[in-house]
C-alpha cells in the first residue's frame, strides 16, 4: 500500500472486529440524520380496502352465512395485505441499496488492506487517505502528507488554501494545522490521516452547523401531495357512505342493515383514494433502472422531479469544446523564437493549465528545449486563474531576473509600454481572432534592472510587449443536436465563459447560443456595487465570468424562480454544482467533491448524455401523469356508480366486485404505461407543478369530466339494468363494463396522436393487458362455481354485449376526437 500511494509509512489500521465495536461504541458517521417518509410494510396492514374487504367477509359469514363469499373476501383481504407489504419492502429495500452504491466511498486502510467504505462507516481510529478534489468526512490528525492544502472557508470565511503539516500544534486554540476537518475540502495534495472525531463529536457538529432533520431526498412533491389528499378524501366517503346507508335504513327501503353494511364497504372500497404514492415510486424506481442500464447514477428519487422542472441548464466551456483537442492556431510576433522562450517561462511550472500543456507541446514539436529553459531558477510564481485573467513567473537568468507574464489581452495590454495607436491596433487584431472562435494571449515581458526589486505583484512593473498566441478547440460534434434536444424539452441552455466577449460570442453562434443580451463578468462586477439590476432570464452567454461570478449567475436565476442544473466535473466546478438546484457530473471525469454534490452522474462528460436524461425524465413525468389521470378518472367513475348503487337500492356494488376492480384492474392497467415513449420526440415543456408548486388545472379538470362522463354511462347502466336483472348478475355485466372501460381508456391516453397502435407507440404490456383484463371479465361470469366465488351470476349475453358497447363509448368517441383534429 505504502509503495502504492508513495507514502513512507506502513499503516495496518483497524481490525474489522475493531472497527465492529467501535462503530457500535461511537454510532454512524452521520452529521445530519435524514427523514423516512417513505411507506413501511407495516402501513398496508391497515389499507383500507383489506380491512374494509375484512369486515364485509365476517359480516357475510357470522350474519347473512354467505359463507363462500365471506370466505373469499377474507382470502382477497390477505392477499391485498400480502401484495402490498411484498412490493413495499422490495421498494425500499431497493431505494437502500441504490442509495448505499451512489455514496461516496473513502480509502480506510483496515487489517492491512486498503479498502473503499462509505463514510458513514468510518469510526475513531481509522486510517484514512484523502486526495485533492474530495471532501473530508471526518476529524482527521494528519500522519503523513504531500504537498496538502484544504478549503476551511465553510468555518472561516477566508477563501485563502490552507496549507497543512503532519506532527503537532500545541499552541494552535482553533482549527489546527496538523488535522483536516469533515465538511471542508481537499485542494491539492494527499495524506494519511487518523480518524479522532465522527458524527455529531466532530468540530463541524460543535460550531452548530447541525440544524435538524434532513428532508427524504427519496420523497418526491407527487408523493408529499398524494399523502395530504388522502384523509381529506377519505373522511368525504366515508360520510357519503355513512349519509348513504342510514337513508337507506330510515326511509325503510331495507330491513337487511347488515346488508347495507357490507354494500357500504363495497361502496368505500371504490370511493377510497388508492395508493397513488406506491405508482408512483414505482414509476421512479423503473427511471431508475433503465439509467442504470445507460452507465448513469441517480442518487434519488427527487432527481427524476429535478429533471422534470428543469428550465435553464448552465455550462461551460469544457461541455462545449471536445476534450484533447486544444492546440495552437498561431503565434504572432517580429521576434518568433523569443516569443516562444518567454511564453515557455510565462508557463506554471508545476500544475499547467490545458492552454500552457498545449503551447509547451507546441513549442516543443517546434525545436524548442523546454526542458532546457525550464531548469532556470524559479524565483517567484503568479499562477493563472480566471478572476485576474493574467500570470506568469519571474526567473533568474544567469544573474538577470526577467518577468514573463501572459493573459487576458485587455489586462497585459493596459500594463505594456505602447502607444494608444498601437495598443489599438493589436486589441483590433485580437478582436479578429477572438471572432473566428480563438483563445487568444497576449505575451509580455520585463527585464529588472540590477539592485532593482524583485515585484511583489505582476502589476508593479510596465512591460514590453513581446506578442499575440491564438488557441482552437474543436466543438463537439454532438453539441447542436443535443440544444435542439433542450429545447424541445423546453430547457434554455445557458453558456458561461471566461474567454473575451468575442470568443465566448463565437463558441456559442457554433452551438446555436444568441449573444443578444451577453453578459460580461465586469458587468455582473458593476452591477454588484451600483445595484443596477440586469436581465439575467434573457442571457444565453456569459463572458469574463470567474467561478464567484458563475455561482452568481445561478443564484440570480433561482431568484427569477428558474429551476437550474449545472454542468461540472473539476474540483473548481465544486461551488457552482452545490449551489444548483440539480449538479450534473459524469463517471469518467469527475472529483470526489464535484461527485458528492451531485444529484445525476452520466456516463462519460458528452453534452448529449444530460439531455437524453432530461428527455428520459420528460417522457417520466408524463407516464406519472397519465397513471394519475387514469386513477382519478376511475375514482370519479366508480365513486358516481357507487352512489347510484346507494340511490336506487340495488345492492350491485359487492365489496368483492370493488376488490376486483380496484385491487386487480386498476393497478394492472396503471402500471402499463412505465415504458411509454410516445412524447419524447416532441415539444415537452417543464413541469410548473414540480417546481413552484402550481398544479396543472386543465389535467385535473379534463381527468374529472372523463371521470363524470364514464360514471354517468355506468350508473345510467347500473340503474337500468338493475330493473330487469338480479342484483348477482348486475355485478357480473358492471365488472365487465368498468373493467373494459378502464382498458380502453388507458389505450386511448397513451398516445394523443393517430395510428398509435400502428406506429408501435403503445407497449405490448398495455395492450396484452387491457386485452386478457377485459376478456376475463367477460368470461368470468359464464364459468360455473369460479362466478359463485365473487358472487356473480350468469348474465344474459345481450347484458355482456351491451356492457361492452357502454364501455368502449367514451374511449371511442376520444379516439375519434384525434382523427377529427388530425
Amino acid at each position: 500500500m505504502a509503495q502504492f500511494l508513495n507514502f513512507k509509512g506502513d499503516y495496518n489500521g483497524l481490525s474489522e472486529k475493531k472497527a465492529s465495536d467501535n462503530l457500535n461504541m461511537y454510532g454512524n458517521n452521520i452529521f445530519t440524520e435524514t427523514e423516512d417518509k417513505s411507506f413501511k410494510a407495516y402501513h398496508y396492514l391497515l389499507d383500507p380496502t383489506a380491512v374494509l374487504l375484512l369486515i364485509s367477509g365476517l359480516l357475510q359469514i357470522f350474519t347473512l352465512s354467505q359463507y363462500v363469499t365471506g370466505i373469499m373476501c377474507i382470502i382477497m383481504a390477505i392477499a391485498q395485505t400480502v401484495t402490498l407489504c411484498v412490493i413495499c419492502q422490495k421498494n425500499n429495500e431497493n431505494i437502500r441499496n441504490r442509495t448505499l452504491s451512489a455514496k461516496m466511498k473513502y480509502r480506510v486502510v483496515r487489517d492491512g488492506i486498503l479498502q473503499l467504505i462509505p463514510a458513514a462507516e468510518l469510526v475513531p481510529d481509522d486510517i484514512i487517505i484523502v486526495q485533492g478534489g474530495e471532501i473530508v468526512p471526518a476529524d482527521a490528525h494528519i500522519l503523513e502528507y504531500v504537498g496538502l492544502t484544504v478549503d476551511e472557508s465553510r468555518f472561516t470565511g477566508d477563501n485563502t488554501p490552507v496549507q497543512k503539516h503532519d506532527g503537532a500544534d500545541p499552541k494552535a486554540t482553533g482549527l489546527k494545522k496538523s488535522c483536516i476537518y469533515a465538511g471542508t475540502r481537499v485542494l491539492n495534495g494527499s495524506a494519511v490521516a487518523r480518524v479522532v472525531a465522527t458524527g455529531e463529536d466532530t468540530y463541524r457538529a460543535r460550531q452548530g452547523e447541525k440544524h435538524g432533520k434532513a428532508a427524504d431526498p427519496n420523497f418526491s412533491r407527487y408523493e408529499k401531495t398524494c399523502v395530504k389528499l388522502r384523509l381529506p378524501l377519505a373522511v368525504a366517503a366515508i360520510l357519503l357512505c355513512v349519509i348513504g346507508t342510514l337513508s337507506q335504513i330510515l326511509t325503510g327501503r331495507t330491513d337487511n342493515v347488515t346488508g347495507v353494511i357490507v354494500s357500504a364497504c363495497g361502496w368505500l372500497i371504490c370511493m377510497f383514494m388508492p395508493f397513488v404514492e406506491l405508482y408512483i415510486r414505482m414509476y421512479n424506481m423503473n427511471f431508475v433502472r433503465r439509467a442504470e442500464l445507460k452507465g448513469a447514477v441517480i442518487k434519488n428519487l427527487t432527481v427524476p422531479e429535478k429533471l422534470n422542472s428543469l428550465s435553464v441548464l448552465v455550462i461551460d466551456k469544457s461541455a462545449v469544446v471536445a476534450p484533447n483537442t486544444l492546440e495552437v492556431a498561431g503565434v504572432y510576433s517580429k521576434d518568433t523564437d523569443l516569443m516562444t522562450t518567454v511564453t515557455v517561462l510565462a508557463c506554471d511550472k508545476d500544475e499547467p493549465t490545458l492552454a500552457e500543456q498545449a503551447f509547451l507541446l507546441n513549442a516543443a514539436l517546434g525545436g524548442t528545449d523546454v526542458a532546457t529553459v525550464k531548469r532556470n531558477e524559479l524565483t517567484a510564481q503568479f499562477p493563472y486563474n480566471d478572476a485576474d485573467r493574467i500570470g506568469g513567473n519571474i526567473y533568474n537568468m544567469g544573474g538577470t531576473h526577467l518577468v514573463c507574464v501572459k493573459g487576458a489581452v485587455e489586462k497585459v495590454t493596459g500594463l505594456c509600454n505602447m502607444s494608444p495607436e498601437e495598443m489599438f491596433r493589436i486589441t483590433a487584431r485580437a478582436a479578429a481572432l477572438a471572432k473566428r472562435g480563438l483563445e487568444v494571449w497576449t505575451v509580455a515581458y520585463y527585464i529588472i534592472p540590477e539592485g532593482e526589486e524583485i515585484p511583489k505583484s505582476l502589476y508593479a512593473v510596465q512591460y514590453n510587449y513581446m506578442g499575440l498566441v491564438s488557441f482552437m478547440n474543436a466543438t463537439r460534434d454532438m453539441i447542436p443536436l443535443a440544444l435542439q434536444g433542450c429545447k424541445r424539452a423546453g430547457v434554455r441552455l445557458v453558456l458561461t465563459s471566461s474567454d473575451s466577449p468575442e470568443t465566448a460570442s463565437s463558441m456559442g453562434k457554433k452551438i446555436g447560443l444568441s449573444d443578444a443580451g451577453m453578459i460580461s463578468g465586469d458587468e455582473i462586477a458593476e452591477s454588484t456595487v451600483t445595484g443596477e439590476p440586469l436581465d439575467y432570464k434573457k442571457a444565453e452567454i456569459f463572458c469574463r465570468v470567474n467561478a464567484a461570478q458563475r455561482v452568481d449567475i445561478i443564484e440570480k436565476l433561482k431568484e427569477a424562480g428558474e429551476t437550474v442544473a449545472t454542468v461540472g466535473y473539476s474540483d473548481s466546478d465544486y461551488d457552482l454544482v452545490a449551489h444548483a438546484d440539480l449538479g450534473i457530473t459524469s463517471l469518467e471525469n469527475t472529483t470526489g467533491s464535484v461527485y458528492e454534490a451531485s444529484g445525476l452522474i452520466v456516463r462519460d462528460d458528452n453534452f448529449s448524455s444530460v439531455v437524453e436524461m432530461i428527455k428520459e425524465a420528460r417522457q417520466l413525468h408524463r407516464n406519472i401523469k397519465r397513471c394519475i389521470f387514469i386513477l382519478l378518472s376511475t375514482l370519479i367513475a366508480f365513486a358516481c356508480t357507487s352512489l347510484a348503487d346507494m340511490i336506487t337500492g340495488y345492492g350491485i356494488i359487492t365489496p368483492m366486485l370493488a376488490a376486483v376492480l380496484t385491487a386487480a384492474v386498476i393497478p394492472l392497467c396503471c402500471t402499463g404505461f412505465r415504458n411509454v415513449k410516445s412524447d419524447i420526440k416532441g415539444n415537452m415543456t417543464p413541469s410548473g407543478f414540480i417546481s413552484q408548486g402550481k398544479p396543472d388545472k386543465k389535467f385535473f379538470i379534463r381527468s374529472a369530466v372523463c371521470g363524470l362522463i364514464c360514471g354517468a354511462i355506468s350508473a345510467l347502466f347500473l340503474t337500468l339494468a338493475g330493473g330487469v336483472m338480479s342484483a348477482q348478475q348486475v355485478s357480473s355485466v358492471m365488472l365487465t363494463l368498468l373493467t373494459v372501460m378502464t382498458g380502453a381508456m388507458c389505450l386511448v391516453v397513451t398516445d394523443k396522436r393517430t395510428g398509435a397502435f400502428k406506429n408501435g407507440a403503445i407497449p405490448k404490456y398495455m395492450t396484452v393487458t387491457a386485452a386478457v383484463t377485459s376478456v376475463t371479465s367477460i368470461l368470468l361470469p359464464y364459468i360455473p362455481f369460479i362466478n359463485s366465488l365473487f358472487g356473480f351470476a350468469v348474465p344474459n349475453p345481450l347484458a355482456s354485449i351491451a356492457a361492452v358497447l357502454a364501455g368502449v363509448t367514451l374511449p371511442a368517441g376520444l379516439q375519434i376526437k384525434k382523427y377529427l383534429n388530425k
